[in-house]
């Protein structure tokens, strides 16, 4: 989905549209928001959330502004807040232990991730 609406933000977000789909969660809220709202809008699809990982950089103010104009006051990150966890729990805070079966990768500190 995120190439796609890359390459054709419209096309894509009218499919959607077509496919039924009432509302989207956009991931890039600083590509234009204005713009976007007016397309959204356009298509009778309204934003129940938008994943901001952008708040962890050193600028909040501008992203805090786009999830405004995008008509939502849900701001998600999505890969946590560094430290804010259990799976990311302070350097010597190991946080709870994984339920049975949780296949998930051990604690890593986020800090060092990179986003690719």
């Amino acid at each position: 989905m995120r190439d796609r609406l890359t390459t054709d933000r419209e096309g894509t977000l009218r499919r959607l549209a077509d496919l039924g789909y009432g509302a989207v969660e956009p991931y890039d809220v600083l590509a234009d928001p204005e713009e976007l709202r007016e397309s959204l809008d356009g298509l009778g699809l309204t934003v129940t959330g938008a994943h901001v990982v952008q708040l962890l950089g050193p600028e909040q103010g501008p992203v805090l502004d786009a999830v405004a104009t995008l008509g939502t006051d849900l701001a998600i990150v999505p890969a946590g807040i560094p430290g804010s966890g259990p799976r990311n729990a302070a350097p010597g805070r190991p946080g709870p232990k994984p339920a049975k079966g949780d296949t998930r990768q051990p604690e890593r500190d986020l800090r060092k991730a990179t986003l690719g």
